[in-house]
């Protein structure tokens, strides 16, 4: 038996809820609700208005700065969004600075949809 990739969908927001394999005459009917299958890439694509969209892509200003504490990476994205550094998570508006007066690496995790996940490293020398 042929299997196809499908991704469900959130109808009214674009957000893949989930994906996974099916036979092709199941594929595109694992949906429910208000939701809807569709064949796409769900790490890089979503469905606004029920249009194949490639999810936007954010990134820092940089990923090297000096540590001189007045250096910055800086990202700007809507909010409010979750930021994971170093394991610990802050709530932020809409922007994220990371400036550091001492030598390390800070490891960045933002996850915000329709953004595509961010998973950096911001090295502070």
């Amino acid at each position: 038996m042929t299997t196809a990739p499908f991704t469900v969908y959130d109808t009214i927001t674009g957000e893949v809820l989930r994906t996974g394999r099916a036979s092709e005459d199941d594929a595109l009917l694992q949906a429910s609700g208000a939701n809807e299958a569709v064949l796409l890439d769900a790490e890089t694509q979503y469905l606004p208005g029920g249009t194949i969209t490639n999810r936007p892509v954010a990134a820092f200003t940089k990923t090297t700065i000096a540590a001189s504490g007045a250096d910055v990476a800086l990202l700007e994205i809507p909010g409010p969004f979750i930021v994971t550094i170093d394991g610990g998570a802050y709530e932020v508006e809409d922007s994220v600075e990371i400036a550091s007066d001492m030598a390390a690496t800070y490891a960045v995790r933002i996850d915000h949809f329709p953004y595509r996940p961010i998973d950096v490293d911001i090295v502070a020398s």
